[in-house]
């Protein structure tokens, strides 16, 4: 049984999340407790039940401690089943996080997973689907086919967005296989990570988009024109389109992201930022944070965004490879203890160089 401290660094969910996933690819068992700690509302919350839910109906794992505002878990994995779920957080938990519990075990599981998911779709302190779609995934496509729809948007605080997931493993998680023996063949088997010298930036795309209700203030448009008027200092194409669609609660999202290189090239990569609309904030305003947060990336100099590191992690400890960084954050060090803790030293950080790599 693995023991996780759930105060550890910054404590938040997302430890939570790495270890659900890492112990359903490893079928590892594991404890955690002080969930959340320090936070005002401690311990489990819907969105976290919901990704424990997930696991569960994937894998009929058995669960200790899976009730709201509860400070410890314990964790008995059971091997995934190929299969399709439907998933309805509720209100408007985030479905990105939700994915993030999930996704490692189902890049390198065994066989293709259909999900249908409702909730939050652009809502605070959790990436959009645009993001998912466009930053994220990329990363992952030597490792799964992924066919990502978004029928719906769902923003705070009624949620409803609809999203549908299939991926396919393309290195299949056998069940005579040991886990250290599957790393291996994953290893050897596809690219390793190497973004250690970011190539010349080729192109900015983005996605505006928000309720009909604000259609005719053209408020994507204007999000859209705002980010573009910031960006073209890059001296590259830009290209942000710009959509409208029904929603349950009014909301505004916009979401740019950089491509460096050429797309089949062994250095390309992508950093993303994004904005979401509030109430009496202007568009202008978003479409200015959106474009300075994606600046903000650039500068920093690093082959991929803060967000995307903690994300990537796992994949990075499993395939190998090294990454470097432009900012090294709280929840890239949580993720790493939670990543130490199921696969060993499999992870390390260069602090002086700000390199993420396999030993």
């Amino acid at each position: 049984m693995i023991e996780l401290d759930g105060s550890f660094g910054e404590g938040g969910g997302q430890m939570l999340r790495t270890a659900l996933g890492l112990s359903l690819l490893s079928g590892k068992a594991f404890s955690m407790h002080s969930i959340r700690k320090g936070r005002a509302d401690a311990g489990l919350k819907n969105q976290h039940l919901a990704g424990i839910r997930l696991c569960k109906e994937l894998s009929d794992s058995v669960v200790e401690g899976d009730d709201l505002a509860s400070d410890k878990v314990v964790f008995y994995p059971r091997r995934i089943k190929p299969r399709t779920l439907s998933i309805d957080i509720g209100t408007a938990g985030s479905i990105t996080l939700l994915l993030q519990t999930v996704m490692p075990a189902l890049v390198f599981g065994p066989g293709k997973v259909r999900l249908k998911l409702s909730g939050g779709t652009d809502v605070p302190f959790s990436p959009t689907v645009d993001y998912m779609r466009n930053v994220l995934f990329p990363f992952l496509l030597k490792y799964a086919g992924i066919d990502f729809q978004v029928s719906r948007r769902g923003f705070y605080p009624a949620g409803a967005g609809k999203v549908e997931i299939i991926l396919k493993p393309k290195f299949i998680y056998d069940e005579q296989m040991s886990f250290e023996s599957y790393c291996s063949f994953v290893g050897e088997s596809a690219k390793k990570f190497s973004l250690t010298q970011r190539p010349k930036i080729t192109a900015i795309r983005g996605i505006s988009f928000a309720s009909k209700e604000l259609e005719s203030s053209e408020v994507a448009q204007r999000q859209a024109i705002s980010a573009k008027k910031i960006l073209v200092s890059l001296e590259c194409p830009i290209k942000i389109e710009s959509f409208y669609g029904d929603t349950s609660s009014i909301g505004s999202t916009i979401t740019l992201w950089a491509n460096f290189g050429e797309a089949d090239g062994e250095q390309s990569t992508v950093l993303g930022g994004n904005a979401l609309g509030e109430r009496n904030i202007r568009a202008e305003i978003v479409g200015k944070n959106a474009a300075e947060s994606l600046l903000s990336e650039i500068k920093n100099g690093g082959c991929v965004d803060l967000h995307m590191a903690d994300q990537l992690a796992p994949f990075i400890a499993i395939c190998g490879g090294s990454v470097q960084l432009g900012i090294i954050t709280p929840h890239l060090r949580s993720n790493c203890y939670v990543l130490e803790k199921f696969l060993g030293e499999k992870l390390k950080i260069d602090e002086e160089k700000k390199v993420l790599f396999t030993p």
